[in-house]
């Protein structure tokens, strides 16, 4: 079969424009809240319910009125009269009235008549009869019923005001409050929110997306090693990466270098997702046939990117789906994923916070984020913007030079500094920026 070149290198600037204007599909789909991590609300989020639903302790201690602890003093306590206690959770009928407390505990239902609560620390229990002071552990947990008897009457000895140490109802989170907007992404912190106010599935944006390996050489993980073959980990990167972004990766296995396999594969990929992506079979070989296939039967909207590492780069069409045709050496692939596919899904699955306009493109969603760092050594570039992955260690950027080609590339580094197309040599000691991944 004869090699068929690269078309046109397009500039990374123009890349960035060509995917910003990608319309890729979505779809919402109900998930449990237990796997709802990672992906975005596709409505908004009001609350049926009061948080906390009642007013309660945020302290252990004692629930008494406010005004009756006003003369507190470390050396001259007030004496209230200790009638109860109330546990987390328990439905209790006691009240306070002047001159007397009820022990509670964090979380317990404030009891009637009790507008704060003395923290534990600055009271001592004692029985007026004897003059003995007790501890609030001996009390509750003293087997000698006599000294339990004794512990009716708590001595604070520090005042407290009005509401001091108590978490009213609604007071974080009100009914018919909105908690979270459309389009939030879900992490730890949201979901307990979502599952505070009572939700146990959500509704969420989804993208499908289906993942793709090519290559005669590949062979599934757990299956044995033959002469020649390497274990495909595009596959477990790449879709581990799509379910980072918040999509639903969909594996459909190698397929091999054959017009009928790929063009059975990407039919039916193409027909139940919303965005393909593919790796290997983009460069110039002859047995790279994923560009020739979808040049005959799609619309090639690139081949080829000047950038470094991930020039062979596919952006297509087929069947009215679009596809990125990633490059078969695993550091490429998942470069070229985090520099141009990554941010995509996102802005496509929440559109109202897209990073991603053709006016301003961005060189990622953590440029923020970057660290400022000394190259610890020199480095020469070949006239394409390069996307260097370097380690750090101490204030040094240390550059990682196994190649594209290696699997432990990106493990081995902590993040990538970018050198534009025309600069062609950074000297050791100069300043960089590190995007971490």
């Amino acid at each position: 079969m004869q090699r068929q070149e690269f078309r046109h290198l397009i500039s990374v600037e123009d890349a960035r424009k060509l995917v910003a204007a990608l319309d890729i599909p979505t779809r919402t789909k109900t998930v449990p809240l237990i796997r709802s991590y990672g992906s975005y609300l596709a409505e908004p989020i009001y609350s049926t319910v009061d948080v906390p639903a009642f007013s309660r302790a945020s302290m252990d201690g004692y629930a008494v009125i406010a005004s009756d602890t006003y003369s507190a003093r470390e050396d001259e306590p007030v004496s209230l009269n200790l009638t109860g206690s109330i546990a987390a959770g328990d439905i209790s009928a006691l009240g306070v009235i002047d001159g007397s407390a009820v022990d509670i505990a964090t979380g317990a239902v404030m009891p009637a008549g009790a507008n704060a609560v003395v923290m534990v620390e600055y009271t001592d229990i004692a029985d007026e009869s004897d003059d003995h002071a007790y501890s609030r552990h001996d009390c509750h947990n003293n087997s000698n019923s006599d000294t339990y008897s004794t512990c009716n009457t708590v001595l604070v000895k520090k005042a407290v005001s009005p509401n001091e140490n108590i978490m009213h109802a609604g007071s974080d989170i009100m009914i018919g409050e909105m908690v979270l907007s459309e389009g939030t992404h879900l992490t730890s912190r949201e979901i307990g929110v979502l599952a505070a106010v009572g939700l146990d599935e959500v509704v969420v944006r989804n993208m499908r997306v289906g993942i793709i390996s090519t290559g005669n050489e590949l062979v599934a993980p757990g299956t044995p090693l033959g002469t020649g073959k390497i274990y495909d980990s595009n596959s477990y990167a790449v879709a581990a990466a799509v379910e980072e972004c918040g999509a639903e990766a969909v594996l459909y296995g190698i397929v091999s270098d054959s017009f009928e396999s790929m063009r059975t594969s990407l039919i039916k990929a193409s027909a139940e997702c919303d965005l393909m992506l593919s790796s290997g079979g983009t460069s110039a070989g002859t047995s790279d046939i994923l560009h020739k296939l979808i040049g005959t039967e799609g619309e090639i909207l690139a081949h080829g990117i000047n950038i470094k590492p991930g020039k062979p780069v596919v952006i297509a069409h087929y069947n009215n789906t679009p596809i990125f045709g990633l490059p078969g050496y695993p550091t490429s692939a998942l470069t070229i994923f985090n520099e141009f596919v990554a941010p995509k899904i996102k802005a496509c699955l929440n559109p109202a916070r897209s990073p991603i306009h053709s006016d301003a493109p961005q060189t990622s969603d953590a440029k923020d984020a970057r660290i400022r760092a000394v190259l610890s050594e020199d480095i020469r570039s070949d006239g394409r913007m390069s996307l260097q992955p370097v380690s750090l260690v101490r204030g040094k950027a240390y550059p990682v030079h196994k190649g594209s080609g290696a699997v432990t590339t990106l493990t081995d580094a902590d993040g990538f500094i970018e050198i534009p197309a025309d600069v062609e040599y950074l000297e050791a000691g100069s300043p960089v920026y590190v995007t971490p991944f």
